[in-house]
């Protein structure tokens, strides 16, 4: 059988769309071949060619609002005649990925071990798909540990799940790739020795993936405050207060009656917002930063990391947000002046959580706002609020906030905001940075994360970006691929969706799979997890006990499947033996835990720190060690009676 694939122009991402087309059908059958041809335009005339390319307007295919922004794809194909079309570049590789899977090409997790292909003998290809996305923003963000083959093959995997964005936090992202190349909390493995400037230049081949790609690239978010001073501000690294030039001190936030660095951390520090030279400082940057770096998409603006940590001299009189709204109008206020036209996210994050109320942005439609509620418990999903009964927003308190817990609060702050009058908006959420390690199964979790993406518009917001752990396929791919079809198609069914995964990354045993792991987070109780629940619990020592149980009575069938398989459906399996493994331990340490031991559960929990450490290169792709090491740390530092959100203890936040 012969396929020929008529490229339209010469766009980068189109062309590597038909090379992917062109890859992984020699995979599904080695016997095809497969004829490329490049024309300047779509010509109708022309038959017997599957047209790939880029055109918005093509008859049929949905609109959108903007087509920089918004996906739609049309894959209109009989008898391997037709055309698989996107409004943009970026759409046109979603399109193509998504005709491979209507041929049996799924892709599990990141990573080449994440192919699951059909092979079989084709004779007929038809596929006819018009959509377009539920959700605009549709995107990762760069987090945890991580060298340059984690981060490629996470942007790979984006368009392959229909999601559009990544996201470099921070003026270079170099805290998360100095943490894998230092191997700074595993002893086994030598740092490196790769230099700041050594990372830069990994950051610059990974933006490059990227724009290959043509996904929206989000950029920087905190960092801004010290960068007029040239202080590091790439990481949560502490410093010597002695590092502010004497010349600068004067901009730095008050506070106690002294200026300078908060808890030693550049980039938990802000300024004296009331300071128009200070302002003005930190605007040059925006612009010249923006002027340097058309590749930016969206640029995130923030003020500096952690909370309560704002001037308190006598000119700083209003709410942080009110100084946050008052920098993006002298912002706007430039880029106007410049034709800069590059979106900056509004960020509801922290103190900023906390709406302003004096100042209003001049020009919203030029600021997506991000609410980033990351004090929430993920106890209840969005689809789970009453929105006619939501709590009154507490006023602002300078540097005494204590942070909202439940998610209602969180809402309650961001419905003020929303009457900034944006015309867009998304979430930045936490689920895989935190809170999937609350359950080892992944399923519970995985239902919250999907619940939360699926009702995203009760809130107005037109998508999400998740703020993870870039090594997140372990136990399994689940999460992100049950947030990915969430975010696309609103009305898919849970079930439905966790069934057809577990077919893919199982096989024939994925019901069976599906059960195994849904029974595991029964039992660890993932609301005990989060610290709703008391410490000292015989009932929560009893369903440890029962996960116990049900991991051993699976030990065999992993063992049976491994055997019998290849390939990468055996790699599914062997990571799940290493699970088994592991949350056996786990669960023999929360036993500990449950019993009010922390001293025996803390023995136990060494014990798998260094194996996990020890084997870390082994499975280092899907595994990242900060599951197991946060998790860990979580159980035994935090008391279940103590607010941890507040005023006192907002500094033991994980960074």
């Amino acid at each position: 059988m012969r396929i020929t694939f008529a490229r339209i122009g010469a766009d980068e991402t189109i062309r590597f769309a038909v090379e992917e087309l062109e890859k992984y059908l020699y995979k599904i059958d080695n016997e095809i071949m497969v004829d490329i041809r490049l024309y300047d335009a779509y010509d109708k005339s022309v038959n017997n060619v599957i047209w790939v390319g880029a055109i918005p307007d093509f008859d049929g295919m949905k609109k959108v609002k903007e087509i920089k922004y918004d996906d739609a794809i049309l894959i209109d194909v009989v008898n391997s005649n037709g055309v698989i079309l996107g409004n943009n570049p970026r759409a046109t590789l979603i399109a193509a990925y998504r005709f491979l899977k209507e041929l049996g090409v799924n892709f599990i997790r990141p990573g080449r071990d994440g192919e699951m292909i059909d092979v079989y003998s084709i004779a007929k290809i038809d596929v006819h798909i018009n959509e377009v996305p539920s959700y605009r923003h549709r995107g990762v963000v760069i987090e945890g540990p991580v060298g340059y083959m984690h981060v490629k093959d996470m942007i790979d995997y984006l368009p392959k799940l229909g999601l559009n964005s990544y996201y470099f936090q921070f003026f270079k992202p170099l805290a998360f790739f100095k943490k894998w190349y230092g191997h700074l909390t595993n002893k086994y493995f030598e740092d490196e020795g790769l230099t700041d400037e050594d990372i830069e230049h990994i950051y610059f081949a990974l933006k490059e993936e990227v724009k290959k790609r043509n996904l929206i690239l989000h950029a920087v978010g905190h960092g801004w405050t010290l960068e007029p001073f040239k202080i590091y501000n790439s990481g949560w690294d502490k410093f010597d207060d002695a590092v502010i030039p004497d010349d600068a001190r004067k901009y730095f936030a008050q506070i106690d009656g002294k200026r300078g660095l908060f808890k030693n951390i550049p980039l938990n520090t802000n300024l004296c917002y009331s300071n128009p030279e200070a302002r003005k400082m930190v605007v040059d940057v925006v612009v010249k930063y923006c002027q340097e770096h058309p590749e930016v998409d969206v640029l995130h603006f923030a003020f500096a990391d952690d909370f309560n940590n704002h001037c308190e001299c006598e000119n700083c009189n209003l709410n942080p947000s009110d100084y946050y709204v008052m920098f993006l109008n002298e912002i706007d206020e430039e880029f106007i002046k410049l034709g800069i036209d590059v979106k900056i996210q509004t960020d509801c994050y922290g103190d900023t959580l906390l709406p302003p109320k004096v100042e209003r942005i001049k020009y919203p439609d030029r600021h997506p706002i991000e609410f980033c509620p990351i004090t929430r418990s993920y106890t209840k999903s969005y689809k789970d609020i009453d929105f006619d009964n939501l709590p009154t927003p507490k006023p602002y308190v300078k540097n005494k906030n204590v942070m909202p817990k439940t998610l209602e609060e969180n809402i309650a702050y961001f419905f003020e905001w929303r009457k900034q009058g944006s015309s867009d908006s998304f979430c930045f959420e936490y689920h895989l940075m935190w809170d999937h390690m609350k359950d080892p199964g992944y399923y519970d979790f995985t239902k919250t994360l999907f619940y939360d993406m699926q009702n995203l518009d009760l809130l107005d917001l037109n998508g999400s970006l998740s703020c993870q752990l870039n090594r997140t396929g372990y136990p399994t791919g689940l999460p992100m691929q049950l947030m990915a079809d969430a975010l696309w198609d609103k009305t898919c069914d849970f079930e439905e969706r966790t069934s057809a995964y577990f077919k893919m990354a199982f096989g024939l045993e994925g019901e069976s799979v599906k059960k195994y792991m849904s029974d595991i987070s029964a039992a660890f109780d993932i609301v005990y997890m989060r610290h709703e629940k008391p410490r000292v619990s015989k009932e929560a020592e009893n369903n440890f006990s029962k996960a116990i149980q049900v991991l051993i009575n699976y030990e065999n069938t992993i063992d049976e499947n491994i055997s019998k398989s290849t390939g990468n459906l055996k790699k599914s399996w062997e990571y799940l033996k290493l699970h088994n493994k592991y949350t056996q331990k786990l669960a023999r340490g929360m036993i500990y835990i449950a019993k009010g031991d922390k001293e025996k559960g803390k023995e136990v929990y060494e014990e798998l720190l260094e194996e996990v450490r020890r084997n870390e290169m082994k499975y280092h792709k899907v595994h990242d060690e900060l599951y197991y090491y946060a998790a860990i740390e979580d159980a035994l530092i935090f008391d279940y009676e103590v607010d941890f959100y507040s005023d006192e203890n907002a500094s033991i936040l994980p960074q």
